[in-house]
């Protein structure tokens, strides 16, 4: 995460076996001392305007025997969503306060089309699967060179 208040809120909740680290993708790979047996990347692509960056860097992090799994939002299902509990009048009712469309901090919109194509051109992908039609989740793994 690039929030160290995001990360200390984390620590309270996860084991002390849990590593977790401040840095921004975007800027390079994050070298850890010994490749990491999982890298969770979770609701965190949708934000990146160059997305292609990060996961080549997040690839350059991993060791050959690194799981990563990422989940990005399914955001046509979610604004499809907020237009029909709008045109009920329900909206404000359940969601005051949120956006009635696109999050203003989600600058990616993935299909499973185009988060698949930009994964496969690093990582094996071992798993694709949807969470509740609303987030999509992908288990990788390096490609054998």
């Amino acid at each position: 995460d690039i929030s160290s208040k995001a990360l200390k809120e984390a620590s309270n909740y996860l084991s002390s076996s849990v590593k977790l680290a401040e840095h921004d993708i975007t800027s390079g790979p994050y070298l850890f001392q010994t490749p990491p047996a999982y890298i969770i990347c979770s609701e965190t692509l949708e934000h990146i305007p160059d997305a292609e960056v990060a996961v080549e860097n997040l690839h350059k992090s991993t060791g050959e025997d690194t799981i990563v799994i990422i989940t990005v939002p399914i955001e046509k299902h979610k604004n499809n969503i907020k237009k029909w509990l709008v045109r009920l009048g329900l909206f404000n009712l359940f969601f005051k306060g949120i956006e009635d469309s696109l999050s203003e901090w989600h600058v990616q919109d993935f299909s499973k089309t185009a988060i698949l194509k930009l994964l496969g051109k690093y990582f094996e992908i071992l798993n694709y699967d949807t969470i509740y039609l609303m987030h999509q989740i992908i288990v990788l793994k390096v490609k054998k060179k």
